[in-house]
């Protein structure tokens, strides 16, 4: 088993009961056949078996992955996320310019044909994710290979629920 990227991780904030490293997309959360996961990277990179993630990034995002370094401080943050007294936001970036700058996606997801998750108006069982778009201004990306037209929009978006995928679904439905 390889990893896609066997330089270090970047710690980007460590104490005696967190530790937060920049998760590069490709990565897995888990170990697959192919590639090793970001968990068991992060154990060996760190040398210690006792790192607890406390979220999970799919294996195409890049982003904070936040560990607790002890049992207790798992527990303290997960009963924090479970109370709300704190909260996760995610940052997107898009060439799409959405249909109104702030407000809720909210609606039941259910499999397309093709196997991507769409959006229905049913609200059953919904997956709700609150957001606010700001355009960048193009010129900011002019000499980076990030550079279009049009520009981008940053979105920050706040899951209100933990399903597969909600936030890419969201994004999708938004634009």
């Amino acid at each position: 088993m390889s990893s896609e990227t066997d330089e270090s991780l970047i710690t980007l904030f460590e104490d005696a009961n967190l530790l937060a490293v920049h998760k590069p997309a490709g990565i897995p959360f888990h170990c697959d056949d192919l590639l090793q996961g970001i968990v068991q990277k992060v154990r060996l990179q760190f040398e210690s078996e006792q790192l607890f993630p406390v979220h999970r990034l799919d294996k195409m995002t890049s982003g904070l992955m936040v560990f607790a370094k002890t049992q207790a401080s798992n527990k303290a943050i997960s009963e924090m996320l479970q109370n709300k007294t704190i909260e996760k936001y995610y940052l997107a970036l898009s060439t799409k310019k959405p249909g109104k700058k702030q407000g809720a996606v909210a609606g039941d997801m259910v499999k397309g044909r093709r196997g991507s998750y769409l959006l229905r108006r049913e609200k059953t069982n919904p997956a709700v994710t609150r957001f606010f778009a700001k355009a960048l201004d193009p010129m900011l990306n002019k000499d980076t290979e990030l550079s279009t037209k049009e520009g981008y929009w940053l979105f920050a978006l706040k899951p209100e629920t933990g399903k597969t995928h909600q936030l890419r679904v969201a994004l999708k439905s938004l634009a």
